[in-house]
């Protein structure tokens, strides 16, 4: 009975992480609202790039005075860092 017990949980968590990825990879060059472990503060950006291990949040601070000084920056956030995600 606990081997079926546990093998169900660990299904229910790969189920879990599957359609996580899913929900990653359908969101690629959307831009995101992102909680994690690893920042104090919520992240926003567009996830550029994705795989099994990381995704790459791209964030651009514009100038208005003067867009030659537009910055961009990419993040690598651990999936396994992540809260939640919430297209904007």
């Amino acid at each position: 009975m606990v081997k079926i017990k546990t093998r169900q949980k660990q299904l229910q968590r790969e189920d879990q992480k599957t359609k996580f990825r899913k929900f990653v990879e359908n969101h690629v060059h959307d831009f995101v609202e992102i909680s994690s472990y690893i920042s104090g503060s919520k992240l926003y950006g567009v996830i550029s790039e994705c795989d099994h291990v990381s995704l790459t949040l791209t964030i651009t601070y514009l100038d208005e005075e003067n867009p030659n000084y537009n910055e961009t920056e990419s993040l690598h956030i651990p999936i396994n860092s992540i809260k939640y995600i919430k297209k904007l």
